[in-house]
């Protein structure tokens, strides 16, 4: 029985690969073809339990949550998503877990709740549509199909070739309508957590000296200055850093040359924004430094990468305050 039961759904799938291949014949369009290809694939996997919405994706709750949905045209949703093939291949995730499982892991990637925005300048209308039909702590699977997804979105989720259907699996953790204020809220329990509830210089950016000694040269204007750092995410896991031991005890950028980093220091710090390509709160907490002081900053994405996101590469995701512990060398000798 099962082998026939394995036959069956064999040639379900034989057929619609065939459908794809008469596609020029009839005079099909692309979304008719992949259209086509869904419904086999809906068919052979699930029966007849699940019909396309409207827009023309499928939708297959896994759990139920306990909270509301999303109510409100443009917000922010705190999530967790795997991203998989037909085949089930898994192209993404942000499990720790599923990553050290699939052989994917890397020291320096974040995992956990990714920060997305709904709505105008938002994911994708595919995720938007999506995770508005989940409830909070609830999680479902999107069957979406090209027309309703684009790399180019919040969520940052790059699938190679333009006209994949690809699944996500979404789990739906918190609904955000203040993301300003999400950020600022955890950045103040983070000081008082592990920086005895230190105050901050400017909303959402913190900044302190490591050390008594204040006897260190001032840098002039439009003087090279060169610096070491580490950076880190809230949870102090190391994602970038030019400290060669470091790297070394979080296994990333082995093969590194770790040079120092090189900026312009400017009096204006205005001008110091213009002529270094690099975060504002980074480059904010060197203006604040001199020859030879070390200190840390930690400030919110508006300092940051903002709703730049590098995460589907291993970068930082979009949203995501940061830390740096920052050495600036002493050349003035």
């Amino acid at each position: 029985m099962k082998m026939n039961k394995y036959l069956n759904t064999l040639w379900l799938v034989l057929f619609g690969l065939m459908a794809v291949g008469c596609a020029e014949e009839v005079s099909e369009t692309e979304e008719e073809v992949q259209r086509r290809i869904l419904e086999a694939y809906i068919k052979t996997t699930y029966g007849d339990m699940y019909q396309p919405t409207q827009s023309g994706m499928y939708i297959i709750p896994i759990t139920t949550g306990y909270g509301n949905v999303v109510l409100y045209d443009s917000c922010y949703v705190l999530v967790q998503y795997e991203v998989r093939t037909l085949n089930n291949a898994i192209l993404e995730t942000s499990y720790e877990s599923t990553a050290m499982e699939m052989g994917s892991y890397a020291p320096n990637a974040y995992y956990g709740r990714h920060l997305w925005k709904l709505g105008e300048d938002g994911v994708n209308d595919g995720l938007d549509e999506l995770i508005r039909t989940i409830r909070v702590g609830g999680k479902s699977r999107g069957i979406i199909p090209p027309w309703l997804a684009s790399d180019n979105d919040d969520a940052n989720i790059t699938v190679s070739g333009s006209e994949s259907i690809i699944i996500y699996d979404i789990q739906l953790d918190s609904i955000i309508r203040d993301r300003q204020l999400y950020e600022i809220n955890r950045l103040a329990r983070y000081s008082y957590l592990n920086h005895n509830n230190l105050d901050s210089l400017k909303k959402g950016f913190y900044f302190q000296r490591i050390g008594e000694d204040r006897s260190h040269d001032t840098i002039p204007d439009n003087s090279q200055v060169h610096v070491r750092y580490v950076g880190r995410y809230l949870s102090g896991k190391v994602f970038d850093t030019n400290v060669a031991d470091t790297a070394k005890r979080y296994r990333f950028n082995l093969d590194g040359e770790f040079e120092t980093l090189d900026l312009t220091y400017r009096d204006s710090l205005e001008a110091m924004y213009e002529e270094n390509e690099m975060v504002k709160g980074f480059v904010k907490a060197i203006h604040n430094m001199n020859y030879g002081e070390r200190a840390i900053t930690f400030f919110s994405s508006d300092w940051g990468y903002g709703s730049t996101s590098s995460a589907s590469t291993g970068g930082v995701p979009a949203w995501e305050p940061l830390f740096f512990e920052i050495w600036v060398e002493d050349t003035s000798l």
